[in-house]
């Protein structure tokens, strides 16, 4: 786990916001992304405040290959949270020969995030968050009356704190709940706070 002298970088938060139409498809919206973005990335500095001088803020590189190089550890990081959280979630989904001894990690590619940086770990935030429209609001209180239940949105996250030395993953965190909402700056401070309550710093 980091000690008191670390520095950690914050990576750009990874969000998407979107409406949850009558018919179950789920359509992004760029305006809520990136009010949810803003709100976020302003709520992690508050709730780290008291670690700000080992916070360092990422700075997107100049060069092309750099910058599709930390797209994709950005992407993985997507791709192994998912699946951490099935797994916390659904234990038996792991294989049993690795449950005990299974280290998960993002590969030594990260290093490239600490050449760029300077910073010895990264912090990496992972949100979805899917709200009902007025049509499947309608459809779930129709449904109710039928006694069939019907989904109206959800919220989906999870943050991990990365050796950037090698890429192991060191902490992990993760929030699922029917309700929540990252359009307003109060309810992405709540979000935040449940997202990395216990992190090591």
């Amino acid at each position: 786990e980091p000690k008191q002298s670390v520095s950690v970088l914050l990576m750009p938060v990874d969000i998407e916001l979107s409406a949850l139409t009558a018919g179950g498809v789920k359509e992004v919206r760029a305006d809520w992304t990136e009010a949810a973005i803003k709100h976020v990335s302003k709520t992690l500095r508050r709730q780290l405040e008291k670690h700000d001088d080992k916070l360092l803020d990422y700075v997107e590189p100049q060069d092309p290959a750099d910058l599709q190089e930390h797209n994709q550890i950005i992407k993985l990081h997507e791709l192994v949270g998912s699946t951490m959280m099935v797994h916390s979630l659904v234990p038996a989904t792991m294989p049993p020969t690795i449950k005990d001894s299974f280290q998960w990690s993002l590969g030594e590619e990260v290093s490239s995030l600490r050449e760029a940086s300077g910073a010895e770990y990264g912090l990496f935030i992972f949100i979805r968050d899917s709200y009902a429209t007025a049509g499947r609001k309608a459809l779930i209180v129709t449904s109710a009356l039928f006694g069939v239940g019907i989904g109206g949105g959800s919220q989906i996250g999870f943050a991990t704190l990365v050796d950037l030395r090698n890429g192991s993953i060191v902490w992990f965190n993760r929030i699922l709940k029917q309700t929540g909402d990252l359009r307003t700056e109060d309810a992405a401070y709540s979000a935040v706070k449940e997202l990395i309550e216990d992190i090591p710093l």
